[in-house]
């Protein structure tokens, strides 16, 4: 294994480097734009809560909140476990009665996992 010198990245590449991010939030992921710019996602995550406020005052309302990948679990209220399972087990028993079709029947189980 290479022993490679970690690159530290100046405050105002930091702050290019996360608005260019905002400004692609909207079609792209995280991960994907990290990439990009041969940054680690967490980093780059970082630079966004950090810069971010700063940045989206800045450029105006065309910068979104970039796309959420799998973060720590906010306090957020959320649906159960148990209610989630018991609405997908009533959507599976639509669909084995035929009273729902099975592309309904997977946007809703979607939509259920969704609130976990």
């Amino acid at each position: 294994m290479k022993n490679r010198k970690k690159r530290v990245f100046t405050e105002e590449e930091r702050i290019n480097i996360t608005e260019t991010a905002l400004r692609r939030s909207d079609s792209t992921t995280v991960a994907d734009i990290a990439k990009d710019f041969g940054v680690p996602t967490p980093t780059l995550s970082g630079w966004i809560h950090r810069y971010g406020n700063e940045i989206r005052r800045r450029i105006g309302s065309e910068a979104k909140p970039p796309v959420p990948m799998i973060t720590k679990k906010s306090f957020v209220s959320r649906a159960s476990k148990s209610d989630v399972i018991a609405s997908i087990r009533t959507i599976v028993k639509l669909l084995s009665d035929g009273k729902i079709t099975q592309t309904d029947a997977l946007d809703s189980i979607a939509e259920e996992i969704g609130k976990l």
